[in-house]
């Protein structure tokens, strides 16, 4: 099995897209194994549709086909919850800016001062830190572009050790 982000499934949702031929060719080669998605990713495609400029017709067929691809969409449930949990712990104490004592200064991304406080200066999306956790979780491979993929891999605590490399079709 191979968990796909939302860069891989929305170019594979839009035969249109230049990448399209690229990411299909990989998906193939991949033959009988199971592709998975996260169901935020589906979340991430929904508000890509809320924010396009696509008729109410032109989504409803956008949605027929996401709903029709060989994907297995993986919920998030307790498992995933307690991994996200422990990268997100494992992000901060590495990455996030400290007081004077070394203790990190706030809990929260949103509530952290700039410099700083930005997903850039934690090196993840939120959004593709709930899609690693899930990866972690289920331990497949996560199939993306985005690089930023990589440093959640890397601080990975020992409790959830990932050893499968992101696959950049």
């Amino acid at each position: 099995m191979v968990l796909v982000d939302t860069n891989i499934l929305s170019v594979w949702l839009f035969a249109g897209d230049p990448n399209w031929d690229r990411i299909d060719a990989f998906l193939q080669r991949l033959g009988p194994e199971p592709i998975a998605a996260s169901e935020i990713t589906r979340g991430e495609i929904e508000y890509g549709l809320a924010m396009g400029t696509l008729s109410a017709e032109q989504k409803a067929d956008v949605r027929t086909r996401l709903d029709a691809m060989p994907v297995f969409w993986r919920p998030v449930d307790a498992s995933v919850a307690s991994t996200y949990g422990a990268l997100r712990g494992a992000l901060f104490a590495k990455y996030a800016p400290r007081d004077a004592r070394g203790n990190v200064r706030k809990k929260r991304i949103e509530l952290l001062p700039l410099p700083g406080a930005t997903a850039i200066d934690l090196q993840i999306e939120e959004n593709d830190l709930w899609i690693a956790s899930t990866a972690i979780t289920l331990d497949v491979p996560i199939a993306t572009r985005d690089q930023g993929f990589d440093a959640i891999i890397n601080i990975c605590p020992p409790e959830f050790a990932y050893t499968h490399p992101r696959i950049a079709p």
